[in-house]
């Protein structure tokens, strides 16, 4: 795409308004091949097993608002507004770089299958022995025949539209890799035409007062 955008921009002279459009596009598919280096390397640290080990502490409530923060002018760009609530204190055993890698994955997938006036709501509690965040969307939701594939790497639902999207089918599974390594699980429901929710378990730091736990909210 690189290639193409800039062969084309080369081969005449062009007003200034069509080379900043061709260096939008240009700079647009420099982020998405960041993204999946970033990825990549994750990846390979956690298949190599030289990736460090979970360790520190990090309140996941912080965690969600900093990342809702960050995203806030990118969703935006999109017509898609992001809406955050946390407790107070959400207190896991964990690497917290790791944890908004984690939290940025599923906020920036749930924008990119949002339209335009829709809303991402991002929501951390305590829920018993558990530090519980989700990320909801309200778009087209995933077919279940793809649900018990969503977190393999590569996987696409619908994969010309995801490629439009900027998606490579590496961020869910970067999310379950990191999740699993802090000792939580990650789980989805979605419904088509309602939109999905995609859930990430976590124990509670030691010493944490043990919230009663909450019933969760039936499938959407």
């Amino acid at each position: 795409v690189l290639r193409g955008e800039l062969e084309v921009a080369l081969r005449k002279d062009r007003s200034a308004p069509e080379y900043r459009e061709t260096l939008g596009a240009c700079r647009q598919e420099v982020e998405r091949l960041s993204r999946l280096v970033d990825n990549l390397l994750v990846l390979a640290q956690v298949d190599a097993g030289t990736r460090t080990p979970p360790s520190g502490n990090a309140d996941l409530g912080t965690v969600c608002r900093a990342v809702a923060e960050r995203l806030t002018p990118w969703a935006a760009e999109s017509g898609v507004t992001l809406t955050v609530t946390a407790t107070d204190a959400v207190p896991v055993q964990g690497d917290a770089f790791a944890l908004e890698r984690v939290m940025t994955n599923l906020v920036e997938n749930a924008v990119r299958f949002s339209a335009r006036g829709e809303a991402v709501e991002i929501r951390a509690r305590c829920d018993g022995s558990n530090a519980v965040a989700t990320v909801t969307d309200h778009g087209p939701g995933i077919p279940e025949e793809d649900l018990g594939r969503i977190f393999e790497r590569f996987h696409r639902v619908e994969a010309a539209r995801s490629r439009q999207r900027g998606g490579a089918g590496l961020g869910l599974a970067i999310v379950k890799s990191l999740v699993e390594s802090h000792g939580g699980t990650v789980a989805v429901q979605s419904r088509l035409g309602q939109g999905s929710t995609f859930t990430v378990r976590l124990p509670l730091a030691p010493n944490t007062p043990i919230a009663p736990t909450v019933s969760p909210a039936p499938a959407r």
